[in-house]
Order: structure tokens, then sequence, then C-alpha cells
């Protein structure tokens, strides 16, 4: 009897319970989007408005960089007041919603590799996280982002390879460093096919061929946006990357060296223990994350690039990005 209350606890009150906690942290702050945030309201109320995918009525410039959550703000502006509608509080709660699948899917994925009590600590972190309350009420595209490829991860260790090739083109779409882990899944995928002992007598390009479906559902939402955007705007790349590109001139690295303070202050520990912990934090936070990450990948996906992720996006990605970002950028 025991068994089958600890058993329902796990599959159903946790997962409600969690879900409270990241809607409350949420919305008991409130509105308080940042003027960024404002770039992309106007999209979608020019949408609704009949003006097009435009920033100023006529003028055909792309000035935002996740063209899915503009058209997803787009369509629930629709049944809201249309060009009217409170973009603001639907991006709250668009966010919140997201926010809450993930932590959902960071808990149920600590499971699959065997370490549920690691993946209930770190839903419950993620929920509360002053990093992730902060952009999930700032109104930005960053919950979302966050969503997918959470959710891309958790479809590709449960072998539902074409829903995570699926859901990494659509956080591609939502913001285009997104394409970082679409390349260690794919890199993964064909290595694993490669290696799979079932299908050596095969030759690798029928192996490759295997995995076609998953090719198409990763190419089509991403041939239709730049097919589009080519079209629309005359350039697949925002333009607001490229103005940004000539609007800022930051000191070398400023950018990159602000990144890392970030990932060593998830918990803003600098407020209690002061400056130092930032360098206590750039030690601490990497040992605990190899840690992890080992014995995930080890269990559970050997070899894999999934673990090259976070290293990748911090180092060659934002050295290669430094340029074209500022503070809250």
């Amino acid at each position: 009897m025991q068994n089958n209350k600890t058993l329902g606890f796990r599959k159903f009150i946790f997962p409600f319970l969690l879900v409270l906690v990241v809607l409350f942290a949420r919305l008991l702050p409130g509105l308080r989007p940042i003027d960024d945030a404002f770039i992309t309201y106007r999209y979608a109320r020019n949408i609704l408005s009949g003006n097009g995918f435009v920033f100023n009525p006529g003028v055909h410039i792309q000035g935002t960089t996740t063209p899915l959550y503009t058209l997803l703000l787009s369509f629930l502006g629709m049944f809201t007041g249309g060009g009217n509608a409170s973009f603001p509080r639907i991006a709250l709660l668009v966010n919140a919603f997201a926010d809450s699948l993930t932590a959902v899917l960071i808990w149920k994925s600590g499971k699959k590799i065997n370490r549920a009590a690691a993946g209930t600590a770190a839903a419950l972190f993620w929920a509360i996280a002053p990093y992730s309350v902060t952009f999930s009420i700032g109104g930005l595209e960053t919950s979302l982002y966050i969503l997918l490829l959470t959710a891309s991860v958790y479809f590709y260790i449960h072998n539902k390879t074409r829903l995570a090739a699926f859901s990494s083109s659509l956080g591609v779409v939502t913001r285009p460093d997104g394409i970082l882990l679409s390349i260690l899944l794919i890199v993964d995928l064909i290595r694993t096919l490669l290696k799979d002992n079932q299908k050596q007598s095969q030759s690798n390009w029928d192996r490759i061929k295997s995995i076609l479906p998953e090719i198409i559902l990763f190419c089509v939402p991403l041939l239709f946006w730049f097919g589009f955007a080519w079209i629309y705007f005359g350039n697949p790349i925002p333009h607001s990357i490229l103005a940004k590109s000539q609007a800022y001139f930051l000191p070398q690295k400023s950018a990159f060296i602000r990144l890392l303070q970030h990932f060593a202050t998830p918990f803003m520990g600098q407020h209690t223990f002061g400056a130092y912990w930032v360098g206590a934090g750039l030690v601490l936070y990497p040992f605990l994350f190899i840690i992890g990450a080992r014995k995930c990948l080890k269990e559970i996906l050997p070899a894999s690039g999934l673990g090259s992720f976070i290293p990748g996006y911090i180092f060659p990605f934002f050295l290669w990005l430094t340029p074209l970002y500022s503070d809250g950028i």
C-alpha cells in the first residue's frame, strides 16, 4: 500500500506541486518586461493589425531574432484582443507555462537516467532560480527557447529522434544559437547509427537514409522560415544582428566575462558572500557539472556530444560572438 502511495506521489502529486511552484515564482512578481521585449510585441501587433511582419508599416526589416515566439504571440493574440491584445500578459503566461513544462521534463529526465533524486533537485532549483524567473517575467523568448532545447534532449534520450529533430529545429527558429545543440544531436545520431552492430550488414549510406524522416522534420521548419525571410526581408539573417555588429563596440572579451559571471552566480551568491564568490563559483559549478555529466553520459549516452553543449556554448560560440553582445543581450 505504501509503495502505491509513493508511486502516486511521484507520478502525479509531485509534478503538480512542481508546476505550482514554477507558476507561483513567476506570477507573483507580475509583469516586468524589458525594453527588447516590446520589439517583439510590436511585430506581433503589426501582424494582427494587417501591417505584415514589420516593425514599421511598409518597411520590411527583420528586427527580431525570435520569429517563432513572435508568431506564437500573434496566434494567441488573435483570441485575446487582436491588435489590441496585451502582449506582455500573454508573454508572461506563455513563459510561465513553458517553464512549467521545462521543470517537468527535467524531473522526468532524471528518472530516465536513474538519477531520480538529482532530477527532482534540478527541477526544483530550476523552478526558483533567479535568472530563470527574471528572464521569464522579462517577456523575452528565453523560456520557450529553453523548453525546446530541454525537450530535444528529453526526446533524444528516450530514442524519440524524430520528435527531437523537430523540437531542435523549432529551437533554431526561436533563437539562432539553438543550432549548436542541433549540430551536437545530429553528430551523435550519425555516430550512433554508424556504430550500430545490428545494422552492420547495411552500407553506411543505407543507414544514413534510415534517418531521412529526422532530416525532413529538422529541415522543413528551417526551410520554411528562411525561405520566407529571404523573400520577405531580402535576407535570412536578422537585420538586428547585422546592426549590432556595427553598433556595439565593447572591450575585448567583456561580454564573455559577463557571461562567465552569470554561470558562476546562478543563485546570486555574490550578494551573500561577496564578490569573491564569483571566483568560487567559477570552480564550484563547473566541477559539479563535470561530475554529473560524466555519470549521466557514461551510463546513458556513451561518448555523446550532448555533454559538450554547455562548454561549446560558452567558449567557441560566445568567443566568436563577443563583439555582438553587451550586458542584457
